[in-house]
Protein backbone atom coordinates (compact mmCIF):
# COMPACT_ATOMS: atom_id res chain seq x y z
CA UNK A 1 0.00 0.00 0.00
CA UNK A 2 0.65 3.25 -0.59
CA UNK A 3 1.32 6.16 2.21
CA UNK A 4 -0.57 9.15 1.56
CA UNK A 5 1.64 12.42 1.99
CA UNK A 6 0.09 14.68 4.81
CA UNK A 7 -1.05 17.93 3.51
CA UNK A 8 1.80 20.82 3.75
CA UNK A 9 0.93 23.09 6.91
CA UNK A 10 0.71 26.31 4.86
CA UNK A 11 -2.04 24.27 2.09
CA UNK A 12 -4.46 23.49 4.95
CA UNK A 13 -3.93 27.35 6.59
CA UNK A 14 -4.72 28.45 3.08
CA UNK A 15 -7.34 26.24 2.36
CA UNK A 16 -9.00 26.85 5.91
CA UNK A 17 -8.66 30.93 5.24
CA UNK A 18 -10.32 30.44 1.93
CA UNK A 19 -13.38 28.59 3.23
CA UNK A 20 -13.90 31.34 6.24
CA UNK A 21 -13.70 34.05 3.63
CA UNK A 22 -16.02 31.95 1.12
CA UNK A 23 -18.65 30.73 3.08
CA UNK A 24 -20.02 34.45 4.41
CA UNK A 25 -20.09 35.58 1.04
CA UNK A 26 -21.80 32.57 -0.01
CA UNK A 27 -24.76 32.90 3.04
CA UNK A 28 -25.28 36.80 1.66
CA UNK A 29 -25.66 35.87 -1.68
CA UNK A 30 -27.71 32.52 -0.76
CA UNK A 31 -30.39 34.71 1.41
CA UNK A 32 -33.45 35.12 -0.47
CA UNK A 33 -34.80 39.27 -1.01
CA UNK A 34 -37.41 40.01 1.02
CA UNK A 35 -40.71 39.77 -0.80
CA UNK A 36 -42.14 43.84 -1.25
CA UNK A 37 -44.95 44.47 0.98
CA UNK A 38 -48.27 44.35 -1.26
CA UNK A 39 -50.35 46.99 0.96
CA UNK A 40 -50.00 50.21 2.73
CA UNK A 41 -50.40 48.01 5.96
CA UNK A 42 -47.90 45.53 5.11
CA UNK A 43 -45.28 48.52 4.52
CA UNK A 44 -45.84 49.83 7.52
CA UNK A 45 -45.58 47.00 9.50
CA UNK A 46 -42.12 46.08 7.68
CA UNK A 47 -40.50 49.79 8.18
CA UNK A 48 -41.35 49.53 11.68
CA UNK A 49 -39.21 46.50 12.13
CA UNK A 50 -36.38 47.72 9.86
CA UNK A 51 -36.25 51.20 9.86
CA UNK A 52 -38.31 51.89 13.47
CA UNK A 53 -36.58 55.59 13.00
CA UNK A 54 -39.65 56.84 10.62
CA UNK A 55 -43.08 57.89 10.96
CA UNK A 56 -45.59 56.80 8.98
CA UNK A 57 -48.87 58.75 9.38
CA UNK A 58 -52.06 58.37 7.01
CA UNK A 59 -53.46 60.39 4.46
CA UNK A 60 -56.91 59.72 5.78
CA UNK A 61 -56.65 58.68 9.53
CA UNK A 62 -59.40 56.14 9.50
CA UNK A 63 -57.63 54.76 5.87
CA UNK A 64 -54.56 53.98 5.82
CA UNK A 65 -54.79 51.81 2.84
CA UNK A 66 -55.45 55.44 1.12
CA UNK A 67 -52.21 56.70 1.43
CA UNK A 68 -49.41 57.08 3.74
CA UNK A 69 -47.05 59.62 4.45
CA UNK A 70 -43.64 58.45 5.31
CA UNK A 71 -41.02 60.80 7.22
CA UNK A 72 -38.10 61.31 9.37
CA UNK A 73 -39.94 63.45 11.90
CA UNK A 74 -43.25 63.58 13.31
CA UNK A 75 -45.12 65.86 11.45
CA UNK A 76 -49.18 66.86 11.53
CA UNK A 77 -51.62 65.21 8.90
CA UNK A 78 -53.07 68.53 7.97
CA UNK A 79 -49.70 70.18 7.50
CA UNK A 80 -48.81 67.10 5.04
CA UNK A 81 -51.84 67.12 3.25
CA UNK A 82 -50.74 70.59 1.78
CA UNK A 83 -47.91 69.28 -0.19
CA UNK A 84 -47.99 69.17 -3.74
CA UNK A 85 -47.28 65.76 -5.74
CA UNK A 86 -45.61 67.19 -8.55
CA UNK A 87 -42.06 67.61 -9.20
CA UNK A 88 -41.81 70.91 -9.89
CA UNK A 89 -43.14 71.85 -6.57
CA UNK A 90 -40.40 69.97 -5.12
CA UNK A 91 -37.54 71.81 -7.75
CA UNK A 92 -38.77 75.61 -6.49
CA UNK A 93 -36.21 75.21 -3.78
CA UNK A 94 -34.04 72.55 -2.98
CA UNK A 95 -36.11 69.53 -1.84
CA UNK A 96 -39.01 72.64 -0.78
CA UNK A 97 -41.42 71.51 1.52
CA UNK A 98 -41.07 67.55 0.72
CA UNK A 99 -37.04 67.47 2.58
CA UNK A 100 -37.43 63.81 4.65
CA UNK A 101 -40.80 63.25 3.33
CA UNK A 102 -42.39 60.71 1.07
CA UNK A 103 -45.64 59.98 0.05
CA UNK A 104 -46.30 56.43 -0.66
CA UNK A 105 -49.79 54.95 -2.29
CA UNK A 106 -50.91 51.42 -3.57
CA UNK A 107 -52.21 51.55 -7.47
CA UNK A 108 -54.45 49.27 -8.87
CA UNK A 109 -54.11 47.00 -11.94
CA UNK A 110 -55.58 49.41 -14.01
CA UNK A 111 -53.87 52.59 -12.33
CA UNK A 112 -51.76 54.43 -15.08
CA UNK A 113 -48.69 56.56 -13.14
CA UNK A 114 -46.46 58.05 -14.52
CA UNK A 115 -43.59 57.86 -12.42
CA UNK A 116 -40.72 58.61 -14.95
CA UNK A 117 -41.99 62.15 -15.12
CA UNK A 118 -41.31 62.27 -11.67
CA UNK A 119 -37.84 61.28 -11.89
CA UNK A 120 -35.28 61.48 -8.86
CA UNK A 121 -38.63 61.99 -6.58
CA UNK A 122 -40.59 59.07 -7.55
CA UNK A 123 -39.67 55.04 -7.12
CA UNK A 124 -42.28 51.85 -7.43
CA UNK A 125 -41.90 48.61 -5.80
CA UNK A 126 -44.96 45.92 -7.05
CA UNK A 127 -47.77 48.51 -6.61
CA UNK A 128 -46.72 50.58 -4.32
CA UNK A 129 -45.91 54.44 -5.34
CA UNK A 130 -43.67 57.01 -3.65
CA UNK A 131 -43.03 60.28 -4.20
CA UNK A 132 -40.53 62.60 -2.70
CA UNK A 133 -37.39 63.31 -0.61
CA UNK A 134 -34.52 61.07 -2.89
CA UNK A 135 -32.54 60.57 -0.38
CA UNK A 136 -35.38 58.77 1.81
CA UNK A 137 -36.64 57.20 -1.16
CA UNK A 138 -33.33 55.44 -1.12
CA UNK A 139 -33.47 54.58 2.81
CA UNK A 140 -37.00 53.35 2.35
CA UNK A 141 -35.89 51.06 -0.94
CA UNK A 142 -33.47 49.73 1.51
CA UNK A 143 -35.39 48.91 3.77
CA UNK A 144 -38.04 47.58 1.74
CA UNK A 145 -35.50 45.27 -0.47
CA UNK A 146 -32.92 44.54 1.99
CA UNK A 147 -32.72 40.78 2.54
CA UNK A 148 -34.36 38.36 4.94
CA UNK A 149 -32.28 37.11 8.45
CA UNK A 150 -32.93 33.02 8.67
Amino acid sequence: MLARKPLSVWLSVSLFIVGAAVLPLAYRLLRRPAPPPHTLRELTELLSQKAPSLYVVAEVEKNPEGGIYICTQPQPREQLSELIRNPEAIGTSPRGRWQEIVFCQRIGTMDQVDIQSWGEYGMRIGRLVFFGDPDLLQRIYTAILSPTRG
